[in-house]
């Protein structure tokens, strides 16, 4: 097919796609709207000098307006201006949740240098690989990440040349010589003064450059603009305006900020729509502190991955709390069985929005309208968003409704490419299409159904067998807590699935009873050729069943 002919294709197949989504969206809702010229500073600049007192952070118990969080940014972008960093400078962070990392965010979108965020639980060999490949002119550490920074040092060809430290524990700051000078934050905040630096930034500058969190492989640094996340954010506020009024933004960030739900939900969507963040510290809370601060603060929005639900539901020690400030709980990562959404709602009253991103598209893809759900669906697309399923061979033809194929995705929100890799990012981009690697379809309504990862496709006597679609079975089982299915080696079939299943407490439930009820559901090549009971599905950093793990066998399998 001829680029024109190929281009014309796509177009006439989206135009009608856009009537079905339209007709699922809410009144009021507009699919389409033109994106504003403005920057990450812009927004924050904004809402500190028209809304000083409102909270915008409530982290330990304390509260930190906006006023306040603004002036501490400014310090340490002056800081960090004396230190020779100008704009497009990458700075590499490795901070779990807390306030030091927005703070120093919201600096760096002052200057227009690059926001890398690192994962405080990185080993020295990713820190290695990491540093390098961004070339970080200044790495932030602390008490948790500043061990594992300093081992890296010692055997890498790059480094950067300054370290700023936000631990609370006071630790040896003259550890490695290859280090210009070591700097704690604190000093930073003391010894600059509060004036907003002058930089010329633009809508389209790199300001964050986000790695993805892939299974295998090195991952590789997505580069996301200002426009970008303005667009998402937006997107995000026009469909959330259905159930929050305009001053009623506040949002329960439990998840990471080191990913991209984390990261977008935590920071850049409430900097937009200036809400207020209640963050809990650390890097992975347990349940029962997040329900706590559910219940004292009363935020309306919880962004929540399944495991965080599938373990509400099945602990009754939780349902005590008050979740009713919820309005909005947006669930994604890996599938969330219905039984789950449907127990969930029983228990308070809320429903579950599930959404489907990937880091390449600034998470937000499709989201489940509050007007219509549909059961094991991910929704329609964000404002702004084109979606199409296209053939897996070569991706040039688009499907028809009910077709599985690749998804791509065209947005504003996409990325820019990945980090000086052209041929990355035109394997992945192509004619401003991102191919997702996705593998899914849209109904007759235009709802998006996941089917897999390209990559994970097993493939059966030369069929293709999707993992996810046998762990959504497997997980609508009243004594399956949990599942993880993946693809092993078998000399006559090529590959067999072999699923991993967390039981219930007390459960008698056998492997026999396992295949038999697969048989209700699954074609017979689907149905799992191996059972194995196991005490918990390891999750990735990502907060996803990691299969890598589970293909080289579990610990504590039966």
């Amino acid at each position: 097919m001829n680029l024109r002919g190929y281009n014309d294709a796509f177009e006439f197949a989206l135009a009608k796609n856009k009537r079905i989504w339209e007709k699922s969206y809410s009144d009021g809702v507009n699919y389409s709207f033109p994106i504003p010229n403005w920057t990450m500073k812009d927004c924050f600049n904004y809402w500190g000098n028209t809304q000083e007192n409102t909270p915008y952070v409530i982290y330990r118990d304390i509260t930190y307006s906006y006023g306040e969080c603004n002036v501490k940014a400014r310090k340490i972008a002056n800081g960090l201006k004396k230190l020779g960093c100008k704009k497009d400078d990458r700075i590499l962070i490795y901070l779990p949740n807390n306030l030091d990392l927005i703070l120093i965010c919201q600096a760096c979108f002052k200057l227009g240098l690059i926001v890398v965020i690192g994962n405080p639980l990185d080993t020295d060999y990713e820190v290695r690989r990491k540093m390098a490949d961004c070339t970080a002119r200044i790495v932030i550490v602390n008490e948790i990440s500043a061990a594992t920074m300093f081992k890296a040092m010692e055997d890498s060809r790059y480094n950067p040349q300054f370290i700023i430290y936000c631990g609370e524990d006071s630790i040896d700051l003259n550890t490695n010589k290859k280090i210009k000078k070591i700097l704690t934050l604190s000093t930073i905040i003391q010894e600059n003064n509060e004036s907003e630096p002058v930089t010329n930034l633009n809508a389209d500058d790199i300001q964050v450059l986000q790695y993805t969190g892939g299974t295998t492989g090195f991952n590789k640094g997505c580069c996301h603009t200002n426009r970008g996340y303005i667009a998402n954010a937006l997107g995000a506020k026009q469909l959330y305006a259905e159930v929050l009024e305009s001053g009623d933004w506040s949002t329960l960030v439990a998840l990471p900020m080191s990913h991209i739900a984390g990261f977008t939900t935590g920071i850049t969507v409430n900097m937009v729509t200036g809400g207020t963040i209640v963050l809990m510290d650390g890097m992975r809370p347990s349940l029962q502190e997040v329900v706590e601060k559910i219940e004292k603060y009363k935020p309306t929005i919880w962004p929540a991955v399944p495991v965080q639900i599938n373990r509400y539901v099945n602990t009754p020690s939780l349902h005590q709390y008050d979740l009713s400030s919820l309005k909005i709980i947006v669930c994604g990562a890996a599938p969330l069985p219905v039984e789950t959404i449907l127990s969930f709602k029983k228990l308070t009253g809320i429903n579950i929005n599930e959404g489907y991103g990937l880091t390449e598209a600034l998470r937000s893809v499709t989201l489940t309208p509050f007007c219509k759900y549909k059961q094991g669906k991910t929704g329609i697309p964000y404002p702004n968003v084109d979606v199409l399923i296209v053939d897996i061979e070569r991706g040039t033809k688009v499907m028809p409704l009910g077709h599985e194929g690749e998804i791509i995705v065209r947005s504003p929100s996409i990325m820019k490419g990945y980090w000086e890799n052209q041929e990355l990012t035109e394997n992945q981009i192509k004619n401003g299409w991102l191919y997702t690697g996705d593998i899914g379809l849209l109904d007759e309504d235009g709802f998006l159904e996941i089917m897999d990862r390209k990559k994970d496709v097993i493939i059966i006597s030369g069929f293709n067998v999707y993992p996810r679609e046998i762990d959504e079975v497997l997980n609508t089982h009243s004594e399956i807590i949990d599942s993880c299915t993946v693809g092993i080696p078998d000399e006559e079939k090529g590959q067999v699935s072999k699923s991993y299943i967390v039981k219930k407490s007390g459960s008698n439930l056998s492997k026999e009873d396992i295949f038999e009820y697969c048989r209700q559901y699954l074609t017979k090549y689907k149905i799992p050729k191996r059972i194995e009971f196991v005490d918990f599905i390891p999750m990735t950093k990502n907060n996803k069943p990691d299969r890598t793990i589970m293909i080289k066998g579990s610990p504590t399998g039966s």
